[in-house]
């Protein structure tokens, strides 16, 4: 993190913005290790500081990676980042990217979105009951009911005039 600020403040936004991934990267992998530690109630502190570290990457992505909140229910909303490729904003075949339960922003880039985009497709990556901030930092739980959860980010995806109706798909690991 300190080297991706002084990348940053010397003016390589390139190296400050892959510092960055490679910083979510590492706070990712000690998160998904803390409960089995001394000290598993480090859960949330270590989840925002890796939750910062790559919303300073998506930010140093540019307008190609926008961060939004898909409504859910009962006046929740699920934090993502919709992924495209830097051409233009054309209708584009999508790929929602969903984690199980130790997974964060930065593992479903590596996972499949950085790919998505290299071959032209739009890539959506959230959170929803259970996982990231929504278990960190607010406290809400799996749900059985997963299309419940999947069916507002695709009915976010289909009003986009940057996403192709008809082509649609959905991948995930764990759970």
């Amino acid at each position: 993190a300190e080297e991706a600020k002084a990348a940053a403040a010397a003016g390589h936004r390139h190296t400050a913005r892959a510092k960055h991934l490679r910083s979510a990267a590492y706070w990712s992998q000690a998160l998904f290790f803390v409960l089995g530690t001394r000290t598993p109630d480090a859960e949330e502190a270590i989840y925002g500081a890796m939750q910062a570290q790559w919303d300073a990457f998506a930010k140093l992505s540019g307008p190609t990676f926008e961060r939004v909140e898909i409504p859910y229910r009962d006046g929740i909303t699920l934090p993502a980042y919709f992924l495209r490729p830097p051409s233009d904003a054309a209708r584009r075949p999508t790929v929602i990217l969903n984690n199980g339960s130790d997974a964060q922003f930065v593992d479903l880039y590596a996972y499949g979105a950085a790919t998505a985009l290299e071959r032209g497709y739009n890539a959506l990556l959230f959170e929803g009951p259970g996982q990231g901030s929504l278990l960190f930092e607010k406290k809400l739980c799996f749900t059985p009911d997963w299309a419940g959860v999947i069916t507002p980010v695709v009915d976010y995806l289909v009003g986009r005039p940057d996403v192709d109706p008809a082509r649609i798909g959905l991948t995930g690991w764990s759970m």
